[in-house]
């Protein structure tokens, strides 16, 4: 959720780019007696309920106030937080940190790819999955589908019959691929 100094700030730096406008027509927050308003607050409103419509996120019952849990296999998410962990995942570059965020939008994730969301909008809304650390992300969310672990390990008979054919390419780079690995101890074979 975008915070109200957020949005000011927005209004103040396309105000610096386009300096015959005023900040107050694109953001005015709250004050007593007046609701928040401008072209940035009714976009992000818009934008909001467009979600909400087609169930990518819940919205909080203004009645209550309480915070909604839904419910994906044993884990509990808590929803009423989902667009701050999805706004702080877009510039986290640490894994560390990034992945609790990761996992508390697991199920807006699953509910986005059911809309036939493209490639590059998914990575475009969540770039931190193309970070070095990407695909332990994509790892994470396979392995909390399925209830397992996967297993990357490699039949010892498959590694035997690649690294035969290697040697025949004849390119320098395999040959120097192939060193690598006979000095390397692999750890990971299955016999």
């Amino acid at each position: 959720m975008l915070h109200s100094l957020t949005l000011q700030k927005l209004a103040e730096s396309i105000c610096e780019v386009f300096t015959e406008e005023l900040p107050e027509t694109y953001y005015n927050k709250y004050c007593e007696g007046w609701h928040a308003s401008g072209k940035l607050h009714d976009a992000y409103n818009n934008y909001r309920t467009r979600l909400a419509a087609s169930g990518l996120i819940t919205r909080r019952s203004k009645s209550t106030g309480r915070r909604v849990f839904r419910e994906h296999k044993n884990n509990k998410i808590s929803t009423d937080n989902v667009e701050d962990d999805i706004l702080n995942l877009a510039t986290e570059v640490n894994f560390d940190v990034a992945l609790p965020l990761w996992q508390r939008t697991f199920e807006f994730r699953c509910n986005l790819l059911k809309t036939n969301i493209s490639t590059s909008d998914f990575l475009q809304q969540f770039p931190v999955s193309a970070q070095s650390f990407g695909y332990k992300l994509f790892i994470e969310d396979t392995e909390r589908m399925y209830g397992k672990p996967l297993n990357f390990d490699i039949p010892s008979n498959l590694l035997q019959s690649i690294l035969s054919k290697l040697p025949r390419t004849k390119s320098p780079a395999t040959l120097q691929i192939l060193e690598l690995i006979e000095n390397e101890n692999i750890g990971n074979v299955i016999n």
